[in-house]
């Protein structure tokens, strides 16, 4: 608690907690806190106390619902993988939150209280059960990094194109293919390549092979833009040149 009063940052990592001690909640100044790994169900109003709060690290918990976070104005950064959040949860953030993550949970489908965040910048729901994400898309406009991994993913809609601050997207072990089941178009639309800005876009273990990648319409445009991006790279001493993870 000293430390925590000192620094502004507590952890409470691994610790076999069901509820947060209460004298935690007289931190008014904390700015981090760390519940990772505990079996915390719910927590109590005074949450709010934390109105200096930035970042809240809320992995692998047994949370159905996240506090209500919408008066904490200064926090920018929600963890909460590895819980049991899914559709029917309450979840309510700030207006400015700038990353979330909600891998491993059970959402089939965006939380609408996330499309209202203009502000976010990166958001990971990998490892859910999300199965179209047309919908969601265009609430999302400030979005430079979005990963969807492990999901049941198979098209990237021409909608993708309002995300133009989008340079990083991770669609790792989905169901893409060449083409949509059933039709000849492509299942990664045409607009991802040639109308964002996307430079690193992440395809292992999807049904889809180097080649066919190669072939679909506008992936001229995306190679010439991430060539240019893998020359800075290459001068910041990083060299990996798999082709979104297909070789």
């Amino acid at each position: 608690m000293e430390v925590a009063t000192k620094t502004g940052i507590l952890s409470l990592h691994d610790l076999k907690l069901k509820q947060i001690p209460p004298d935690i909640f007289d931190l008014n100044h904390l700015k981090t806190l760390d519940v990772t790994g505990n079996h915390i169900l719910s927590y109590p109003e005074s949450i709010t106390n934390f109105t200096q709060l930035k970042i809240l690290r809320l992995d692998r918990n047994n949370l159905t619902s996240l506090p209500y976070l919408k008066d904490l104005p200064r926090l920018v950064d929600v963890s909460a993988p590895g819980n049991r959040l899914a559709d029917d949860s309450t979840l309510e953030f700030p207006a400015d939150l700038v990353k979330l993550n909600l891998a491993r949970n059970a959402f089939r489908e965006m939380p609408m209280s996330v499309l209202l965040l203009l502000k976010l910048q990166s958001l990971d729901l990998s490892g859910c059960q999300i199965i179209c994400i047309a919908e969601f898309i265009p609430g999302l406009i400030g979005l430079t990094e979005l990963i969807l991994d492990e999901n049941q993913i198979e098209v990237v809609p021409p909608s993708i194109i309002v995300l133009r601050k989008l340079t990083t997207l991770s669609l790792k072990r989905n169901l893409l293919r060449a083409t949509v089941q059933g039709s000849q178009e492509q299942s990664i639309a045409p607009e991802l390549f040639t109308s964002t800005a996307v430079e690193r876009l992440h395809l292992d273990g999807n049904p889809l092979d180097k080649a066919e990648l190669m072939q679909m319409r506008g992936f001229d445009t995306f190679l010439e833009r991430r060539k240019k991006q893998k020359q800075k790279e290459l001068q910041g001493g990083v060299t990996n040149f798999s082709l979104c993870g297909l070789d």
